[in-house]
């Protein structure tokens, strides 16, 4: 009679345990770099995006190119896409950069005196804050 619960082995394969190490996710070549000089999928898509709404807005201009009808150009339509599609790389980028953020200031700002000379025999006294 078999037993129940059936034993486990003892040792699981790698691929089961860290199927990332095995084979690392490699980053697409048509992805476009961002300012950081990284791939990002969501700059890409913003790119993208945006040369499709100044091609249908150039394009907007004639009502029939060919045998093809063109749409006109809808602002509304335009935006709802383009604020959803801007939100997503704002959104990413502002995420990136909190991440990246380790340094803080831990000192108060410090008050600076700066006595200039305005006219000869005059000083005046400035105060600045800093961060």
């Amino acid at each position: 009679m078999p037993e129940f619960p059936p034993k486990l082995p003892s040792k699981l394969p790698d691929s089961l345990l860290k199927p990332e190490e095995k084979n690392p996710a490699k980053v697409p070549w048509y992805l476009l770099k961002n300012s950081d000089g990284a791939r990002s999928v969501s700059y890409t898509l913003v790119i993208v995006f945006s040369l499709l709404a100044a091609i249908w807005f150039l394009l907007g201009i004639f009502e029939k190119l060919g045998p093809v009808n063109v749409r006109p150009f809808s602002g509304s339509e335009t935006m709802a896409v383009l604020s959803v599609v801007y939100a997503l790389y704002f959104g990413r980028r502002h995420q990136e950069l909190k991440a990246g953020e380790t340094e803080t200031n831990p000192e108060p700002s410090q008050q600076i005196i700066i006595n200039a000379p305005v006219s000869p025999g005059a000083q005046v006294a400035e105060t600045i804050l800093t961060d």
